[in-house]
């Protein structure tokens, strides 16, 4: 998103085939300390069974779970194929555990705090990624939850002074 255009993104967005009829997709506007950021999910689950705590499946089983449930959109992407493609060249990352609060802050009654330990900058220890989230479905009412978010870390001296995606911070170090 550039320089906070909401609409220009949904435009973008948009002329890419998403649009409020499609069902598939959740959008979420990710709202960091500066930056904005468009994403768009479609979940899918498959069983736990035989799997306990972290335990992950195969990378070949994970591969082919992804493949099998491509997003529609995902698959044909920038060719034919190329979704499938991309994916069958993926590797599996983690196991990556966090644990989430819930509860309300402001006009969000749908207000959360995400701990997500990952593995440190150069390799070993830990460091602590902590998220504030709240849903809202109003522009005015996210910069109002925004703006008190910042002023209360700040406040407490708790604000990183910039914006961390959890997903590329987790490709990187897992």
């Amino acid at each position: 998103m550039t320089n906070g255009d909401i609409d220009a993104a949904l435009t973008t967005a948009n002329a890419a085939g998403f649009d409020s009829s499609d069902t598939n997709y959740d959008a979420e506007v990710d709202w960091g300390y500066a930056k904005q950021t468009l994403s768009f999910s479609n979940e899918k689950s498959h069983s736990a069974s035989g799997y306990s705590g972290t335990a992950m499946p195969t990378s070949t089983t994970g591969r082919t779970w992804v493949v099998n449930d491509i997003p529609g959109k995902l698959e044909n992407w920038n060719a034919t194929g190329w979704g499938k493609t991309t994916l069958q060249a993926s590797r599996a990352h983690g196991p990556v555990t966090a644990k989430v609060y819930g509860g309300a802050w402001g006009p969000s009654d749908d207000a959360s705090i995400e701990v997500l330990p990952v593995v440190g900058a150069n390799g070993t220890g830990t460091e602590y990624v902590v998220e504030l989230s709240f849903k809202t479905s109003s522009y005015a009412d996210a910069a109002a939850l925004h703006a008190d978010a910042i002023d209360v870390a700040e406040s407490h001296g708790w604000l990183y002074h910039g914006d961390i995606l959890k997903t590329q911070l987790i490709l990187d170090r897992y």
